[in-house]
């Protein structure tokens, strides 16, 4: 079975309500996992939505035209937060507050515009850089709140896309917490010189911690 198939397989596995961290190690990884759900989405008829923070979509985009992939994403709808380089289907924008609980407000009340009637594939790009943002305590468990929230709703399958080097440099690490919320847990990391999918944790008792998935770059040069 080829890599990308593998992939969708994976994602068929998981199911609306889950909220699914992935934890990227990997140079380029972050650019194709968000390639590979949104393709996933096209495929299945699924809508796709992508919270891109701060042109974290920008540097996808870019980073999968380095790998030779064409993806604008023009089928995707796109909540922006702060930034200049709109990518997507922007449907919405939502300013940098200097205060958490505004900003999860205005994000709450964008989405709930935006999102559609039917169930979707919800993005989270670029998250760390809000964690580093919003620095004290409180401001830390209101994030990690607006994340249980997603937990158990069926309306959409949330994936968060960090890159884990970004993450480890901030005041307070957020893995730890974020691991416990998530449903699901996956790792990009490089295996074989190739992007590798690699389970951490999750509901299924197929596979284990540090079985691999599959690889993400069966078509990238």
């Amino acid at each position: 079975m080829l890599s990308t198939e593998r992939v969708y397989e994976y994602l068929d596995s998981v199911f609306f309500g889950d909220v699914i961290l992935v934890e990227n190690e990997s140079p380029y990884g972050t650019a194709l996992m968000t390639h590979l759900i949104a393709e996933y989405g096209r495929k299945k008829g699924v809508p796709v939505y992508v919270d891109d923070i701060l042109d974290s979509l920008h540097v996808v985009r870019e980073h999968l035209r380095f790998l030779g992939i064409d993806e604008d994403f023009s089928g995707v709808s796109v909540i922006k937060t702060g930034g200049v380089k709109s990518i997507g289907n922007v449907v919405a924008r939502i300013g940098i507050e200097s205060d958490a609980a505004r900003y999860l407000n205005q994000h709450r009340e964008a989405l709930k515009e935006a999102a559609p009637s039917e169930r979707y594939i919800h993005i989270t790009l670029g998250i760390e850089r809000l964690f580093a943002f919003f620095e004290s305590k409180r401001e830390f468990y209101m994030m990690t709140g607006a994340i249980k929230e997603r937990l158990g709703d069926e309306s959409h399958v949330s994936f968060y896309i960090l890159n884990k080097s970004v993450v480890s440099t901030l005041r307070t690490n957020p893995i730890p917490e974020l691991e416990e919320i998530a449903t699901t847990v996956v790792r990009i990391q490089l295996r074989n010189k190739r992007h590798a999918l690699v389970f951490a944790k999750g509901p299924t008792l197929r596979i284990v911690d540090g079985d691999m998935i599959a690889y993400l770059d069966g078509s990238a040069r």
